[in-house]
């Protein structure tokens, strides 16, 4: 498969968006650059369709929402060198 046919990031990643466990809010980010974080300030999302990051407080307490129709999974490669501090 040459470059020209493989998928792009941005086809992969449908949804950039969480659940934040702790004040139940659902945050999205749409754009690329565009940090959004929840009511109790313990997650935040950025990426848009680009990438995905996140930063958080303490442990990680949140699902990731990544279709449409709402499919949460647990935290997506979380690491003790991506959390903040």
């Amino acid at each position: 498969m040459d470059a020209m046919s493989e998928p792009s990031v941005a086809d992969v990643i449908e949804r950039n968006a969480v659940r934040c466990l702790k004040c139940s809010d659902t945050i999205e980010s749409r754009h690329r650059h565009d940090t959004t974080q929840c009511s109790c300030g313990h997650v935040s999302v950025d990426g848009g369709h680009a990438y995905r990051r996140r930063t958080w407080r303490g442990e990680p307490a949140w699902v990731e929402i990544v279709d449409e129709v709402g499919t949460e999974l647990p935290p997506l490669h979380v690491t003790s060198a991506t959390a903040a501090s």
